[in-house]
């Protein structure tokens, strides 16, 4: 699914900045990223391990976290031209052209076109969403996993839930959990049903959940 690879693009991110010996304009989410991911880590030491009453350090972490993500997701990626950008884009239409060629110039510029706007809208609700708290994790439903009416949305009809399974889910579930093991469902996973497999088909019990 191509939401799922920007994200795990998105999981990466910081990868591009750690494995760089120079600084480029291309790379500037990645190293903003990486090093905010150094300072949280090194603000919770803080907190951890040095002695004070004050309120402002506990807290600290997760306001940088806050507010640096809430700038990528507002300007994150967004310059014409952008080299890292332009990468991905030429990555992500070389995988999609190996289902379907296409050979028309203008349709390969409007594919590029359209395939920069979702890479893009797709960066941006990763940072937006690491700017929540707590950090929502994401959940992709695999095929055959049970119905579960609270997390996904579907067609099917209430009589019939038992007697359907996953197919396929083309947006996540995207779920938060406080301290108190409160949960709060910011997006359900949108699915596509069939009927129960059998045989070979092997049904996929339950969920599991995995961090951003």
């Amino acid at each position: 699914m191509i939401l799922e690879a920007i994200f795990n693009i998105a999981d990466n991110l910081y990868r591009s900045a750690e494995n760089s010996e120079t600084f480029s304009d291309g790379r500037l989410e990645s190293y903003i990223v990486y090093y905010t991911q150094k300072l949280v880590k090194f603000t919770n030491l803080l907190a951890k391990n040095r002695e004070g009453k004050d309120s402002i350090t506990n807290v600290t972490p997760i306001k940088i976290r806050q507010q640096v993500y809430a700038a990528l997701g507002s300007r994150g990626f967004a310059k014409s031209n952008h080299s890292y950008m332009k990468k991905l884009v030429n990555d992500l239409v070389s995988k999609m052209e190996k289902y379907r060629e296409v050979v028309d110039e203008e349709k390969k510029k409007t594919l590029h076109s359209e395939a920069e706007k979702i890479i893009r809208t797709g960066m941006q609700l990763w940072f937006c969403l690491k700017a929540q708290e707590p950090v929502p994790k994401i959940h992709w439903f695999k095929s055959g996993a049970h119905i579960e009416t609270h997390l996904m949305v579907g067609s099917w009809e209430s009589e019939n839930i038992k007697e359907n399974e996953v197919d396929f889910a083309f947006f996540p579930l995207i779920i938060a959990q406080n301290d108190t093991q409160d949960s709060q469902v910011f997006n359900k996973a949108q699915v596509f049903i069939r009927p129960k497999q059998t045989g070979k088909f092997q049904k996929i019990k339950g969920y599991s959940f995995s961090l951003f």
